[in-house]
């Protein structure tokens, strides 16, 4: 695929400029990771002192040219050669996780008790982060439903990013008779500011962003089925999925309950949410990775319909994507369907 004729990626780089004729990719693993761009500049006028921690925005202008930029980031790496200047930034949120963050200690006498994810997160983000200027737009954070609170948290030592990631597991929506739905904290922009946002996972049998087949979209793709267990057992509880001849134990399912402390849980609640988890299992059955030729835009969580002559066939969801760029070419790829060893579930 030619840049020139279809797309034309750039950057811009606060205080410096915008650059065009740049190569390197950019990756959306999905699963409340950090998104990461990687470019290499063909100049040898930049030093690196002078890239770190600056705001950088890239533009994918894909068959037009892109009002909103489809990254923004923040530079924490650049390396310079006689002639090129490689530079790797992550999303805004890496002033939330890791070194570029603080530590909160969270005891009786400092703690966030009360606070919903979304309270906490803007609290933090407005008193520690947009100190000088606005690193996180706030003015967008979305609560979960059901809204998760920090009562009685307690650490030592953790990232803010940690905590979230701690809590959001307890904001599962489990008011569907036979379904689960995770969140997912996903970064999104305006023209100028990225924003924090609690995405819900669709429900599989949801109308598809997109169709991707051999005739239209589908390069390439390659896939393996996972064993979709039918069984578990909590403790004396054995929940069957039925029908099925062959046994497959699920080695652990998660319970989607909230602690109830010492109060007595019945066996039927407990049968009950066990049934959903193994039923979320049963949902993860291939492991897709597919090149496409359309489809750069789609955000992850979004579902993919692959019209395929396969087993495959149908709705899937997407986990992560890559897209690669030089001067002259463009490469994406997709991963779909549920990633069971991430932090969100």
């Amino acid at each position: 695929m030619s840049a020139n004729t279809y797309c034309n990626p750039r950057i811009h780089i606060e205080d410096i400029g915008i650059y065009e004729e740049i190569e390197g990719s950019i990756t959306f693993p999905g699963s409340n990771k950090l998104t990461t761009l990687e470019i290499k500049l063909k100049t040898n006028r930049l030093a690196e002192a002078a890239l770190l921690n600056k705001k950088i925005k890239f533009y994918l202008n894909e068959g037009s040219w892109d009002t909103v930029p489809m990254f923004i980031g923040y530079i924490k790496d650049a390396t310079a050669t006689d002639t090129t200047m490689s530079i790797k930034a992550y999303d805004a949120r890496c002033y939330l996780t890791g070194e570029y963050s603080k530590t909160l200690v969270l005891d009786d006498m400092h703690n966030y008790d009360g606070y919903t994810l979304a309270g906490f997160l803007k609290s933090y983000i407005d008193e520690h982060i947009n100190t000088e200027e606005t690193i996180i737009n706030t003015d967008y954070i979305n609560d979960t439903n059901p809204p998760v609170c920090l009562i009685d948290y307690r650490d030592d030592g953790a990232s803010p990013y940690d905590i979230v990631l701690a809590a959001i597991r307890d904001a599962s929506d489990t008011s569907d008779t036979f379904n689960i739905f995770n969140y997912e904290i996903v970064m999104e922009n305006t023209v100028d500011e990225p924003y924090l946002k609690f995405k819900k996972q669709l429900p599989l049998d949801s109308t598809a962003s997109i169709s991707l087949s051999y005739g239209d979209g589908i390069q390439s793709y390659q896939y393996t089925k996972n064993k979709i267990p039918n069984t578990v057992q909590i403790g004396d509880i054995k929940v069957d999925w039925g029908g099925e001849k062959n046994r497959v134990a699920a080695k652990k399912v998660r319970l989607y309950m909230k602690d109830e402390g010492d109060r007595t849980v019945s066996t039927a609640l407990i049968a009950n949410q066990a049934l959903k988890g193994l039923k979320k299992l049963r949902e993860d059955k291939y492991e897709i990775n597919v090149n496409v030729t359309k489809g750069a835009y789609i955000q992850t969580g979004q579902l993919v319909y692959l019209n395929v002559d396969e087993e495959i066939k149908g709705n899937h969801r997407l986990i992560s994507k890559k897209i690669s760029f030089t001067p002259d070419s463009l490469k994406t790829s997709f991963k779909l369907n549920c990633d069971r060893y991430s932090g969100s579930y």
